[in-house]
């Protein structure tokens, strides 16, 4: 098993939305299936076919105002078993990352920039709304 542990400058619900947007692509588009999805806390996706199948799990610790992120990568099944041996350097890498990717995306201040854009909306839109019916007579 491939592992990777990283500390964020983000809360927990964020690291995991972060999570989740990171892996969307593989699970709408890709192979994989949702295993875990505990908000804040866990997300799994994992794929398998007979001979092989690869599982990633995030484990989300909040640490106050940061997370640590424990991910981990594992490749089972009959052939599964063997190409991690061999693969082992490359999995770290290809973890490594998806990890970045993730810590990026959480503490990015676009991240946070389009959530408070989207509250903003949600309660001025019917103000807006409202208004321009005055405007128009209606």
């Amino acid at each position: 098993m491939t592992q990777v542990t990283v500390e964020i400058s983000a809360e927990a619900v964020d690291v995991y939305d972060a999570v989740a947007i990171r892996l969307a692509d593989a699970v709408e588009n890709g192979a994989f299936k949702v295993l875990h999805d505990e908000e804040g806390r866990r997300y799994s996706v994992g794929w398998s076919t007979f001979l092989t199948g690869a599982y990633y799990d995030f484990e989300i610790q909040p640490l106050g105002a940061r997370t640590r992120l424990l991910a981990s990568l594992e490749v089972k099944g009959i052939v599964g078993s063997m190409i991690s041996r061999v693969r082992r350097a490359s999995d770290q890498r290809h973890l490594e990352t998806i990890v970045e990717g993730i810590k990026e995306l959480a503490e990015s201040e676009d991240f946070y920039r389009d959530d408070e854009s989207a509250q903003d909306d949600d309660g001025d839109d019917e103000q807006d709304d409202d208004q321009a019916d005055e405007r128009e007579g209606g």
